[in-house]
């Protein structure tokens, strides 16, 4: 019988507990975004003429990058019955544009932590 060491070895505090999502407040220090990059509006968008926004809900990691980015909610408004291929379509360069901020992460007592945001998107074609 052979030794597997990497099945003997002991989980690794991320790999024992999920990080927790500090609480922006009294303690914690909200992140700063440094980079950001504005979503490219597809032309299926210019052409639906769709108008309104996006709110994308992400975490802020501790080494100021985004995880878990996806869309918490969209609002189009003046289109009765929107282009729906046009409005996925937004929603993908909302989430793109997200994923690339970069920020000097949120501190609680001097350390870097995640935190969760929801940024709001407006769109006009």
């Amino acid at each position: 019988m052979q030794d597997n060491p990497a099945a003997a070895a002991p989980p690794t505090a991320s790999q024992s507990q999920p990080l927790e999502i500090a609480k922006i407040g009294k303690d914690v220090s909200a992140p700063v975004l440094i980079h950001s990059t504005n979503p490219n509006i597809p032309k299926s968008v210019h052409k639906a003429k769709l108008n309104g926004f996006v709110i994308v809900n992400f975490y802020v990691e501790p080494d100021g990058t985004t995880s878990n980015v996806h869309i918490y909610r969209t609002i189009i408004k003046g289109a009765n019955s929107p282009d729906q291929s046009a409005v996925k379509e937004l929603e993908q360069s909302a989430i793109g544009a997200v994923q690339s901020y970069k920020f000097k992460p949120s501190r609680k007592n001097g350390q870097p932590v995640r935190v969760e945001l929801n940024v709001q998107i407006h769109f006009e074609s």
